[in-house]
């Protein structure tokens, strides 16, 4: 969901301009909790603000084709009621059904996942704010990003098989949870599927935010 240096330098500044001094390394996930909600908004912010920057300079990356040649093998419509939300529930249990396996193979191969202890402690000191933040803005701005930013660019100047490869690892990478890897590099392709299949970044934003609101129910 969140990487881990870019947070936490910015946590340690804050902790240092309030006069509380660097962080204690071994401390430095209990630091990290209450600053969470107040990155990923801010992060969120950010990546709308780019979006807007670009759609006001009339940039934009081409459509994806993925679904429209599903839907004409189909024979549906882009249109059709049930496309979206269809898409969104299949690639939903896709996601989490793929997690479940893939967690269950890194846990007996020794993985662990290293933010779980930071997301314990971020929900018991964020309150509302924070799952909010994790269902809600984290998705919204990584899906801004990841999906309708580089995917359509590096798609439309590389072809799809480079795109769906460089922003899943790039999207893996930025977690910095390397035990966790292959589980964030599985997120993002079905994430990238998505967002191709409907047509719109919203079924990225939505799938991402079932799956961040299923795992919130997980560790409460």
């Amino acid at each position: 969901m969140l990487g881990q240096i870019v947070p936490g330098i910015v946590v340690g500044v804050l902790l240092f301009a309030g006069g509380s001094g660097p962080p204690d390394p071994s401390q430095i996930e209990a630091q990290m909790a209450p600053y969470v909600p107040v990155i990923v908004i801010g992060g969120a912010i950010a990546a709308a603000s780019i979006w807007g920057a670009l759609r006001l300079l009339r940039w934009s990356p081409p459509l994806p084709e993925l679904g429209r040649r599903a839907q004409e093998r189909l024979k549906l419509e882009r249109g059709k009621a049930l496309w979206f939300p269809g898409c969104v529930l299949a690639l939903t249990a896709l996601t989490l059904g793929g997690q479940v396996l893939l967690s269950t193979l890194l846990s007996q191969a020794g993985g662990q996942p290293g933010e779980q202890q930071l997301l314990v402690q971020a929900a018991a000191s964020g309150g509302a704010l924070f799952y909010l933040s994790v269902a809600l803005f984290a998705p919204l701005g990584e899906e801004i990003v990841f999906r309708r930013l580089m995917f359509g660019a590096v798609a439309h100047s590389s072809g799809r098989f480079a795109a769906y490869a460089l922003t899943s690892l790039l999207f893996a990478v930025i977690h910095l949870n390397f035990a966790s890897f292959p589980l964030y590099l599985y997120m993002a392709i079905c994430y990238a599927l998505a967002y191709e299949l409907t047509g719109s970044v919203w079924g990225a934003v939505s799938v991402h935010a079932l799956n961040n609101t299923v795992a919130l129910f997980g560790i409460s």
